[in-house]
């Protein structure tokens, strides 16, 4: 009988078993030390450090959340989100900052202007009607000016397909987790 692999050697072996048993324990290790690594389309790919103090948050920063029950439950029965560890039993969100409590929010279809044109910051920003399964995308604001009462978040790693602030609003404060801070991106 012919043999379509060869079979490794002892060393092989020892060599293989060792390098995946290392990888847990460096994944247990940044756990320890806050660090995660995350792939999502909202911010770039790379390792972010947690920082604990999320009571200093900024425009700019990126941050975790939970989305507020309703929302959440409309994103998992679209399929925007997947099930997670937030209290709803959705999945925990990634993205930046672009607007605090106070700020001045216009949405129009192709962009965010936060705290007016001339001197505030504008954001390419596409809203889309249909979503990938052809049903109208659900949408918690329509476009218009807001007051902001919460953080309005953006996904700037991917903003024509980011189910962001655009589509819900500001996300209150209580649903803050994090506040992530970028150690090596790729």
């Amino acid at each position: 009988m012919k043999h379509w692999f060869k079979r490794p050697n002892k060393r092989t072996m020892i060599i293989l078993v060792v390098s995946l048993s290392v990888i847990p324990l460096v994944m247990i290790l940044f756990w320890a030390m806050g660090i995660i690594f995350t792939y999502t389309g909202s911010i770039p790919v790379g390792f972010y450090r947690i920082v604990a103090n999320s009571e200093t948050m900024q425009r700019g920063d990126i941050i975790s959340f939970c989305l507020p029950d309703k929302v959440a439950e409309m994103g998992l029965k679209r399929g925007y989100l997947r099930h997670g560890a937030c209290a709803n039993g959705s999945e925990e969100l990634i993205k930046q900052v672009v607007a605090v409590p106070g700020d001045t929010v216009t949405l129009a279809h192709h962009q965010i202007h936060v705290n007016g044109v001339t001197m505030g910051m504008d954001y390419f920003a596409p809203t889309h009607v249909m979503d990938k399964d052809r049903l109208l995308v659900y949408r918690f604001i329509q476009n218009g000016t807001y007051h902001a009462r919460g953080y309005w978040v953006y996904g700037f790693g991917n903003p024509r397909y980011s189910w962001d602030s655009r589509y819900y609003g500001g996300v209150p404060k209580k649903n803050v987790r994090h506040r992530l801070v970028s150690l090596w991106l790729f």
